[in-house]
């Protein structure tokens, strides 16, 4: 009975320690990693300006353009998206500190810790709007 009780201790323990670590990860950043991140989904924005313009010419010659515009609605504001989080991300820190992996202080490793969580919002909303706009594209 005691030797159950200490594996069940144990294993709550081991559960208890896995959460943690996997919470302790999702709180941390480098600046490398978050300047990755933006890098993947600035190469996407040639994408999301080339879809808005196919998008456009498909709405002018449609008798039922409203999903042609819903769709370019969504690309331009994943695109203000962008720029509004270069933007505030480029206020929070410096160059030396984004691209010379200059040291942070403590409250800009928190910001890093913010901003990442940003970029992965950022990237999911402009391949979910890549991802309908190809799909509008794509119906017959």
């Amino acid at each position: 009975m005691k030797k159950k009780f200490i594996l069940s201790l144990l294993i709550a323990c081991g559960i208890f320690y896995v959460g943690m670590a996997q919470e302790a990860a999702s709180n941390t950043a480098n600046m490398k990693e978050v300047m990755g991140l933006h890098d993947e989904v600035m190469e996407e924005m040639p994408k999301l300006v080339r879809l808005i313009g196919q998008l456009e010419t498909k709405a002018q010659n449609s008798s039922d353009s409203q999903k042609y515009l819903d769709a370019i609605d969504d690309l331009k504001k994943a695109n203000t998206s962008m720029m509004s989080w270069m933007e505030g991300f480029g206020k929070r820190f410096t160059a030396d500190e984004m691209y010379k992996n200059r040291g942070l202080t403590a409250q800009k490793q928190q910001w890093l810790v913010e901003e990442k969580k940003k970029v992965i919002e950022l990237r999911e909303e402009i391949y979910g709007s890549l991802k309908q706009a190809n799909s509008v594209l794509e119906e017959k």
